[in-house]
């Protein structure tokens, strides 16, 4: 903290800099944007312009401009709320990908694994798909330079990769049970991601849909999601919203629309003028009276939030799992000319009922995102909310009056601990150190062509089992990175190698048989079976 305080006054003199060339771009857009109004501010203005002719002229050292007005408009949103960011035009170009659920590359999930890139999976469509590259390829070399070593970074990876739509890339691959390399000329082009990870039937009347991000077509997912599943026999869901961060406000509304009645309220939002924009149910839903059942955890943000709280509400389906992370504000993005753009929260949204779900906040941001972090170091993570809750922060909801809790989240009707009950010590240690994905990793890569030979998706989710010499490699593997073998019994070893292979089934097959195996031992799920049965 006094490190921050340190910074203010250069911090204040490049917030001038910062405004004046903002005026001087951009003041009949600004103005027409704040609705022409001439704010008493103008005087300071001309003081600001003075100000950054002596920084010209006088200052000692050569100044780096753009460096200076990051770092002002940084400090100055620092004064408000933790969501109200500047974004650079780096930053904006992989927002502005997330948003809209594509990008411009070849088209490969990687990861970096002993100082080389290698590809988990290759998008369906993409270019690295077309040209025949494969899961468990390691690409060696771009453009004939190679790619590997201690100093490789993911930033690095995608800065070779990704690029702009038309263009080239050779790349050279290393394939397992291949010595040569295999080189491709991959045309770079449109790659699209989804934002629904998984929909499937976890029995032959429940259906299971993920979404992990609300993209700018993350309803028009959910609708092919939901359309296959009632094919499929689903006349009941489990709508998966845990670690979805948010996204795009207009498809939450448009996901919550589904499930709700006519003229039901979905979300409220307000401003400084007090004025309300009121978002309602249009009766069209096709899944008004299915039967429901919304996952959330710590990680579950602002529209899976919205979604949440209006189901939450209106009675129409039970919440299950932990309390949502708490951000109840809304933003709007203004693009600023050098790609850039300025994020400011404009309105708080509020639940059917009347909830503002924002948690508090100050001015030291760094409090407010690690308070999940407190979380895990405490008893919340494994407990419910025991804390004695301000009469204020009650609310009814609208059908049943039942008791439901605004100023922090959206409190589940069921609490799942984050920990599975068959979690003992061991399992928890080599979870947090990564060793579980690590080994799954290295044996996904060895078993790739044996496994994808032998069984589909759904045959590895039902039939696969590891074998004895799996178990010892294991063991030896524990025993290598000094891990306490000697308290591995039978139901510890039972749930390890469940983990094992919900990952492995990741690595080989894809997001969605990562899930199809997880959910099997997953308690979230079980509640969610069992109310959804009742």
């Amino acid at each position: 903290m006094n490190q921050s305080r340190k910074l203010v006054l250069p911090l204040v003199f490049s917030a001038l800099i910062i405004i004046g060339m903002f005026i001087g771009a951009k003041l009949t857009p600004l103005n027409r944007m704040l609705g022409g109004a001439r704010s008493s501010g103008v005087y300071h203005y001309g003081k600001i312009q003075d100000i950054i002719y002596l920084l010209d002229q006088k200052y000692v050292d050569p100044v780096d401009r753009e460096r200076l007005v990051d770092v002002a408009i940084q400090g100055m949103l620092e004064q408000l709320d933790p969501h109200s960011v500047y974004i650079s035009a780096e930053e904006m170009m992989r927002i502005n990908e997330e948003i809209t659920g594509h990008f411009e590359g070849i088209g490969v999930q990687f990861t970096i694994r002993h100082d080389s890139v290698v590809v988990l999976n290759v998008l369906p469509g993409g270019p690295a798909e077309r040209e025949g590259l494969q899961g468990g390829d390691r690409i060696v070399e771009v453009n004939g330079e190679v790619m590997a070593g201690e100093e490789l970074t993911n930033q690095e990876v995608m800065r070779q990769l990704k690029g702009p739509r038309g263009t080239t890339v050779e790349v050279g691959v290393l394939r397992p049970g291949r010595r040569d390399l295999i080189h491709f000329s991959l045309t770079r082009d449109v790659v699209v991601t989804n934002s629904v990870a998984a929909s499937y039937l976890l029995d032959q009347q429940t259906g299971y849909l993920r979404i992990n991000t609300f993209t700018g077509k993350t309803y028009r997912e959910f609708m092919q999601a939901m359309s296959n599943l009632s094919a499929a026999g689903a006349k009941r869901l489990v709508l998966d919203l845990r670690s979805n961060g948010g996204g795009v406000f207009d498809q939450a509304i448009r996901v919550a629309n589904e499930f709700l009645g006519n003229r039901d309220l979905i979300v409220y939002t307000m401003g400084k003028s007090g004025r309300r924009t009121v978002h309602r149910a249009n009766g069209r839903g096709r899944y008004q009276k299915m039967p429901l059942v919304i996952l959330i955890d710590d990680f579950s943000a602002s529209a899976s939030e919205i979604v949440a709280g209006a189901i939450q509400d209106h009675d129409r389906g039970y919440i299950v799992g932990r309390r949502s992370f708490g951000k109840g504000l809304v933003q709007q993005q203004i693009p600023l000319s050098d790609g850039s753009a300025l994020r400011v929260t404009t309105e708080r949204y509020y639940t059917p009922s009347g909830r503002s779900i924002q948690k508090p906040y100050t001015q030291h941001h760094d409090d407010y995102f690690n308070e999940l972090f407190d979380r895990f170091q405490t008893d919340a993570l494994q407990t419910p909310d025991t804390a004695e809750i301000d009469d204020s922060l009650k609310f009814q909801t609208l059908k049943k009056g039942r008791t439901v809790y605004g100023g922090g989240g959206i409190t589940p009707d069921f609490f799942i601990p984050f920990h599975h009950p068959d979690d003992n010590d061991l399992i928890r240690r080599i979870s947090r150190t990564g060793l579980i994905f690590e080994f799954a990793y290295d044996y996904a890569d060895r078993n790739r062509h044996a496994i994808t030979t032998q069984y589909s998706e759904s045959e590895f989710v039902e039939q696969y089992v590891f074998d004895r010499h799996a178990r010892r490699s294991f063991l030896a593997f524990l025993r290598e990175h000094r891990m306490p073998v000697g308290t591995i019994t039978g139901n510890t070893e039972r749930r390890i190698f469940h983990l094992i292979k919900a990952h492995v089934a990741r690595n080989v097959f894809g997001e969605q048989a990562f899930f199809m195996v997880y959910n099997r031992q997953d308690p979230a799920v079980e509640k969610a079976l069992q109310l959804l049965h009742q």
